[in-house]
């Protein structure tokens, strides 16, 4: 369980707005070997995350410097991970890792001005849906 309590500061309003924690249960199921007497390395694992009262950054009406935390009723993301790394040689060492994740608000009811926005449904923001890299070192 992971549990983070804070509060915003409104530059434009010079006040400080309060937010409630946020919880979540994290599920993973994971695969670890090595093979090829261990010069070869795959690892795969899968994830989910079921979050209450998740802190979301929300902007105001002046952009960032007037935006403030609100706290989205539940939502939750899923996912999986895979990585490889091979020693080709003793000197080299290439590695390849990619990542998909999905996410989304389940209740999320803000008020914006005079009016209230649903947001259930909704994907976060910011969040990737794909993820990779691709390297090795010499």
């Amino acid at each position: 369980i992971t549990i983070n309590l804070s509060s915003t500061f409104l530059i434009g309003d010079q006040r400080f707005l309060d937010f409630d924690p946020e919880f979540t249960w994290n599920y993973e199921v994971a695969f670890r070997s090595t093979w090829l007497d261990q010069r070869l390395v795959a690892n795969a694992n899968a994830f989910y995350t079921d979050w209450t009262d998740q802190q979301v950054f929300v902007p105001g009406a002046l952009g960032a410097f007037d935006g403030q935390v609100k706290n989205a009723g539940k939502s939750d993301l899923f996912g999986f991970e895979v990585e490889t790394e091979w020693q080709a040689t003793n000197n080299l060492n290439v590695f390849a890792n990619f990542g998909h994740t999905r996410t989304h608000f389940k209740e999320f009811l803000i008020q914006m001005g005079n009016e209230f926005v649903d947001l259930e449904g909704n994907e976060f923001p910011f969040a990737p849906k794909w993820t990779g890299s691709l390297g090795g070192a010499y």
